[in-house]
């Protein structure tokens, strides 16, 4: 009886740890809306954020990635690659400062997550909202700073 009862919780243990694997695994590997072509894309280079919902619940996860599109960094360059978010719209003087918020950087992709929350949002309400994440590299000489704006929807419970 007692080597059940071990068996079991082993396998209970098992079971967690695995779950824990794959939770850490789709922190950057989740699904995005797919692009809608709205018009032509521009031929140089530019920030490019896809989203995995737009319209989200009081309290939810945003849950975006941003990269740079049309435009790779020299080898030596690419490791003070930066991208910063922000809640809102951000200021010139808010970029060079380097306020915001460090995007999660893996392959030249920015992962950006953060909680939304809006106070005081009744059911049935609900507010646009806007996030801008910036991309720039300070160890380069021209150093060109690129910015791409998203807005998400917040809707109370």
């Amino acid at each position: 009886m007692k080597n059940l009862l071990l068996l079991i919780f082993l396998l209970f243990l098992s079971c967690q740890q695995s779950e824990q694997k794959i939770g850490e695994a789709d922190e950057f590997n989740y699904k995005v809306v797919p692009l809608q072509s709205i018009g032509p894309y521009p031929t140089g280079p530019y920030l490019l954020a896809l989203y995995e919902k737009k319209k989200l619940k009081n309290h939810d996860w945003y849950r975006a990635k941003v990269f740079l599109k049309n435009y790779k960094f020299p080898a030596g360059y690419s490791d003070s690659t930066t991208i910063r978010f922000f809640k809102g719209r951000a200021s010139f003087e808010d970029i060079m400062e380097g306020r915001g918020i460090n995007a999660v950087v893996r392959n030249d992709t920015g992962y950006v997550k953060f909680q939304v929350f809006e106070p005081n949002l009744e059911k049935g309400d609900s507010v646009l909202k806007e996030w801008e994440a910036v991309i720039m590299n300070p160890a380069m000489p021209d150093s060109i700073i690129y910015t791409v704006r998203e807005e998400y929807i917040i809707y109370g419970r």
